[in-house]
């Protein structure tokens, strides 16, 4: 570090607003964590950084084999161990290889740092790969109710809600390569009433119905897949 004509650094005696804001500007979040180490003053100062974190498996996908995926697992909840500290994370991507039992619990946890821990306002899960729709993650009951998410994208997964949907700041929504049966349409977009963005790829339901629903909401885009294409 550079030394400033009190004896100190110059970046311990930056002020604390723009100390995140440098830390922010980094590509990664493991590398705001791994700033900590340069000062003392620093070492809790990245709980504070507005945080975004990606978790791609395409590391683990070469060759494809069940201790690759369950590395990518421990992987993602190792970090998320540390990130569950932190004050504010604005989002939360990963895309798991496939949807196995051996990581069904790995995923619950995922969903539920997402919205219990972290209450993040950006949310992904994708799985990269699947064996048939009907062998989905079930997307948890307790998953249907948040305040805080304003955006969401579900890949190869169950939507199955038992009660109602209440995603009330929710503002965009992707779903891709999906079954619903018939009703679980209108639950979602009826629970979601500042949604202005809708996106659905490969989602088999009642095309029908599900094309009233979307039509009678005042959706400012929207994305419909057509079987028959």
């Amino acid at each position: 570090m550079m030394a400033a004509a009190g004896g100190g650094d110059r970046l311990t005696d930056l002020p604390e607003e723009i100390l995140l804001h440098i830390l922010s500007m980094l590509p990664n979040s493991r590398q705001v964590v791994q700033m900590s180490v340069l000062s003392s003053e620093w070492r809790f100062l990245w709980k504070s950084v507005q945080a975004s974190l990606y978790y791609n498996s395409e590391v683990y996908l070469k060759p494809y084999k069940k201790e690759n995926i369950l590395d990518y697992a421990a992987s993602v909840n190792r970090e998320l161990h540390y990130w569950r500290f932190c004050d504010k994370i604005k989002s939360f991507r990963v895309f798991p290889n496939s949807y196995e039992d051996f990581i069904a619990h790995d995923v619950d946890l995922w969903v539920h740092f997402a919205f219990n821990v972290g209450k993040v306002e950006e949310f992904t899960l994708k799985f990269c790969y699947f064996k048939s729709l009907g062998f989905a993650y079930n997307f948890p009951e307790y998953a249907y109710t948040n305040t805080v998410l304003r955006n969401l994208v579900l890949g190869y997964c169950w939507l199955r809600p038992s009660g109602n949907v209440k995603w009330s700041n929710l503002v965009s929504l992707s779903i891709g390569d999906a079954v619903m049966t018939e009703g679980v349409m209108e639950k979602v977009l009826s629970g979601c009433p500042n949604l202005e963005c809708l996106e659905l790829d490969k989602v088999v339901a009642c095309k029908c119905a599900m094309f009233h629903i979307i039509q009678s909401k005042d959706i400012g885009s929207w994305e419909p897949f057509d079987p028959g294409d």
